[in-house]
């Protein structure tokens, strides 16, 4: 479908009281079970699972939305929220303060309550997520860095719902997309996304709003070039008949990045790599904490030297911190290194490069 045919919520105006009004906060309306009651479910599951942990999670989901954080924040410390208007930021800010007029969430904290075996009133659980929102910050569409000027760190969690195919308006943004996405998660840490297949539009009111259609094939090839690999898929057929909006079926996936692309990836061999390397070995405040290792190693080796010992042998021993470009044929441009007795690589495949680095004779 053309995406000039219908408006696109992230640069027409409208009301984001009541999409909320419309497609999630209100328990009489036809599809509250598909929108709202899948996702309470499926979050639910996968947080009292235990695979998905961790400090912090950032949010970027399709309105002023709250249900899908309520039982985040019984895992995650901190969240973080993305929105992609000023009207959406206002609108989430009201919920967070309780200002008057504000959404209504009760009916799916009630819900997450009653998940859980209702071992918390659903206020409480309400102002959890309320204590653990730490940020909410504005995603511009129009910008290569959609976050700019807003620096954020890389997370345990990624959750998305139902925004990607709204934000995107042909298939290679939403690709792109799902890179930026990408930027934002920890290697190792986990992106939750719900989507729907086949979708081409909704409705608010009178007006109707574009949706990208695409089908569980695209997806799939989609998450793949973007190097990630698939823990679960769940797909929900659609029930009931409504014109409020169009959509085959629902679907949540679970994925994780893909140990290719984590050896290979730039947040492997850039600046800020460098740098960090360098904090530890200067020694400078809020450098990683390397003691665990430097003691378990003293103790393989028969505690013949204390770690901090085995740490300053380290530092004393580096006399060079190069960049590795992996976008280049050849990775260490400018740089000429001697060839060496012994090449050591953990958790990086690009074998024949790196034994280039070898003296005749010698192993890796």
């Amino acid at each position: 479908m053309d995406s000039n045919l219908h408006k696109h919520y992230h640069d027409e105006e409208f009301d984001p009281k009541g999409l909320l009004d419309t497609f999630f906060c209100d328990e009489n309306v036809p599809l509250i079970d598909e929108n709202v009651g899948f996702p309470l479910k499926k979050l639910h599951e996968t947080f009292s699972s235990g695979r998905v942990r961790g400090d912090t999670l950032i949010d970027i989901s399709s309105g002023a939305s709250v249900y899908h954080l309520l039982s985040a924040s019984d895992i995650f410390k901190e969240i973080i929220v993305i929105e992609f208007t000023e009207p959406n930021i206002q609108e989430f800010e009201k919920w967070l303060k309780k200002d008057p007029g504000a959404a209504d969430w009760s009916y799916a904290a009630k819900a997450v309550c009653e998940l859980e075996g209702n071992r918390e009133e659903w206020q409480v659980k309400e102002d959890k997520v309320r204590r653990a929102v730490k940020q909410v910050v504005k995603w511009d569409v129009s910008k290569d860095n959609p976050l700019d000027p807003v620096v954020l760190p890389q997370v345990d969690c990624v959750l998305s719902l139902w925004v990607l195919h709204v934000i995107s308006k042909d298939r290679d943004a939403y690709r792109r997309n799902l890179r930026k996405l990408t930027s934002l998660l920890n290697i190792g840490g986990h992106m939750l996304l719900f989507g729907a297949f086949n979708m081409t539009y909704y409705k608010i009111g009178e007006h109707k709003f574009f949706i990208l259609s695409y089908d569980e094939i695209f997806l799939r090839e989609a998450l793949r070039d973007a190097g990630y690999v698939i823990e679960n898929m769940d797909v929900l057929p659609s029930r009931k008949g409504c014109d409020m909006l169009d959509y085959e079926h629902l679907v949540y996936v679970t994925f994780t990045i893909s140990y290719q692309r984590a050896i290979s990836s730039k947040r492997k061999f850039t600046e800020p790599s460098i740098q960090e390397f360098k904090k530890w070995r200067k020694k400078d405040p809020g450098a990683a904490d390397w003691s665990y290792a430097a003691k378990a190693l003293c103790e393989l080796e028969g505690n013949r030297e204390e770690w901090q010992v085995k740490e300053d042998k380290v530092r004393r021993a580096v006399k060079q911190v190069a960049k590795w470009d992996v976008s280049k044929d050849n990775p260490l441009d400018h740089v000429i290194l001697p060839q060496v007795d012994c090449v050591l690589s953990l958790w990086a495949k690009q074998c024949r490069k790196v034994g280039a680095q070898l003296n005749t004779g010698k192993e890796e």
